[in-house]
């Protein structure tokens, strides 16, 4: 096992807020000059996405054909840019859909793509975005983040979702979905916490670089949006989310102007000189129409022509292809060379942006060119059911455990029929219990357990199912394993228990269970990470409560001095305050920087944080 993938979430907070600081400093975490747009036409039969990528340089980008059926090894952007880390299949998932997707940094790291069920996944830079640096749940590099979606997804509700399970990791983004329903969510990190705009709270389609409601806020002030503010949209002056509604609104469908050329209006007259690449996907007819700044033509592909079986060689299209119209007959067989020429031109692009970047920087950066053969050799990777059979099959999956991750019952009791051992491990340790308890497949799982699997076998982290199941999210089958005997205090390689994973999801019925049957409310990691600090640090108000009533210490104290306290601060809970606070804990508590609760919510800016401690501790 590398102890650097499996780091303690704790000692990971500490290495992620230093490299985020690398980030900020090289420029990547948000640019002054990025001035990316994301709108949705949606009126009637009508249902466009289009998109406008901005940079200070131009670089390569190609369309990928991605494949449905396919395992994968995910990674945070620390882990992929590490030159001699290996990746581990500890954290992985099978692709349910084929897509297409945007990509500059190469094959499996989009940017942006439509998948075969008509699910679209878009991101912006977001400099006010912070993702969470303290977490418990999976963290994917944010590209994967995108292309896992995209892999496992068919609507806007199945994302959001997904979103309080699985969290970026990188620099800041925020996403825009749709998907063929005509439904569309923003997705934002302010202040490390989630926050999702759909429906009610997303009555104009457009996101451009600024979060979701400040933008909203600023429309309301012109005309036909609540204001009085004159709503120009020839003046350059006006915001880019303004200008995009008051065009959406002024969409007329009876005119002349075809639908897709009024889109790419909407994009142009939010374009500036840094916009490098221009696309319309129709949603309805699955379309997808581009134009670069190389070749400002408009060309297009039919997403129903293109392959996604795994049997056959994944296809890419250079996005400066030359030529007018219809290009889908112009996709070529992806190789190692293209992929690297891909990864070199990304890479370039961002020394170009800081050329007096040293090395030392530029590695930290992920922008060296040392760093180009690890993206370039990243999809190498990925596995089709075909190969299980043959060398590739690197990680040691079964047949069994493959279709117990993709949910296929049929398939599973078969081959169990046939005399497949249940509880044989691949590499990383994972068993076809764990494959189902992260699929979330509780009437498989229940098959398996009949015949025989074992609710105790744990992977090279120290997971058994239980807590797999618990990292996932899903409590149904947390409750089944925990009634089948799962064992309910085992600590993982970081010592952490199923308890921290209940706590941290806020599954208050789950955390009782677990206690129950015996569960350590006092249960502590090696830097002195407690479960309550998870609920803390999550904001489920009720679990700190009940795991207080349970024996737990509301001032334990981490390595670093910082107690439940800290954590329920540090993230913006309220409720979470209150609970501690109100069982007793110590306002004044100092970590080993001297800082107090209170210097925490002053320095975030949390008003209402900061008057409750006051209430505690008058200055």
């Amino acid at each position: 096992m590398n102890p650097e993938r499996h780091s303690s979430p704790f000692s990971s907070m500490r290495r992620v807020a230093v490299w985020a600081g690398m980030l900020v400093s090289a420029g990547l975490a948000g640019s002054e000059c990025a001035a990316c747009s994301t709108i949705l036409l949606a009126r009637g039969p009508v249902l466009l996405l289009g998109h406008n990528l901005d940079e200070q340089t131009d670089f390569p980008g190609f369309v990928c054909v991605n494949k449905r059926d396919v395992f994968k090894v995910g990674c945070r952007w620390d882990e992929l840019r590490s030159p001699t880390q290996e990746f581990s299949p500890a954290l992985s998932w099978i692709s349910s859909y084929g897509s297409v997707t945007f990509s500059s940094l190469g094959r499996d790291l989009p940017d942006a793509g439509l998948n075969e069920a008509g699910l679209v996944t878009e991101e912006m830079s977001l400099a006010e975005g912070a993702y969470p640096l303290m977490d418990l749940r999976p963290a994917l590099f944010q590209m994967q983040w995108i292309q896992y979606h995209l892999d496992n997804c068919r609507t806007v509700e199945e994302v959001i979702r997904s979103a309080s399970r699985v969290v970026p990791h990188g620099w800041p983004w925020h996403f825009f979905v749709s998907d063929q329903n005509g439904k569309c969510a923003t997705i934002e990190h302010i202040q490390r916490k989630l926050v999702i705009h759909t429906g009610p709270t997303m009555p104009v389609s457009v996101l451009c670089n600024s979060p979701y409601r400040s933008e909203l806020d600023e429309l309301k002030r012109y005309e036909g949006f609540g204001g009085r503010r004159r709503l120009s949209l020839a003046n350059p002056k006006t915001p880019r989310f303004v200008r995009a509604a008051g065009m959406l609104s002024d969409f007329d469908p009876e005119s002349d102007v075809a639908p897709v050329d009024y889109c790419f209006s909407i994009l142009k007259n939010l374009s500036s000189k840094l916009t490098r690449r221009s696309y319309v996907i129709d949603l309805r007819n699955r379309i997808i129409y581009f134009r670069t700044d190389t070749v400002p033509e408009t060309r297009y592909f039919r997403l129903e022509a293109l392959d996604f079986e795994p049997a056959t060689p994944v296809q890419i299209l250079d996005l400066d292809v030359r030529g007018v119209g219809d290009v889908t007959e112009r996709f070529e067989p992806y190789t190692f060379e293209a992929n690297r020429r891909i990864a070199e031109g990304w890479v370039r692009h961002v020394q170009e942006m800081f050329p007096g970047a040293g090395e030392t920087e530029r590695l930290a950066g992920g922008y060296s060119s040392a760093q180009v053969d690890r993206y370039a050799r990243y999809p190498e990777t990925s596995l089709t059911r075909s190969e299980l059979a043959s060398g590739r099959n690197r990680y040691g999956l079964t047949a069994l455990y493959w279709a117990a991750l993709r949910g296929e019952s049929d398939a599973a009791v078969r081959l169990i029929s046939e005399g497949a051992e249940l509880n044989t491990r691949n590499r990383a340790g994972s068993t076809a219990l764990m494959g189902a308890a992260q699929a979330g497949q509780l009437s498989l799982l229940r098959q398996l357990l009949e015949r025989g699997a074992s609710v105790s076998a744990r992977n090279q982290d120290g997971e058994d199912a239980l807590s797999v199941a618990l990292l996932w999210r899903h409590p149904e089958v947390a409750k089944a394993l925990i009634q089948a005997g799962a064992p309910v205090d085992a600590p993982n390689v970081h010592g952490l228990t199923p308890l921290f994973r209940a706590a941290s999801s806020g599954d208050l019925e789950v955390v009782q269970s677990l206690l129950s049957r015996g569960a350590d409310a006092r249960a502590k990691t090696r830097e002195g990470y407690t479960p309550v600090m998870a609920a803390a640090g999550a904001g489920h108000a009720d679990i700190v409560e009940r795991l207080l009533d349970g024996g737990a210490d509301v001032d334990a104290v981490t390595g670093d001095g910082q107690t439940a306290l800290f954590f329920a601060v540090a993230s913006g809970h309220l409720r979470a305050v209150q609970s501690l606070l109100k069982r007793g804990a110590n306002v004044n508590a100092r970590d080993t920087k001297g800082e107090t609760p209170l210097a925490v919510a002053k320095r975030n800016q949390e008003g209402e944080i900061v008057r409750c401690l006051r209430k505690r501790h008058p200055e």
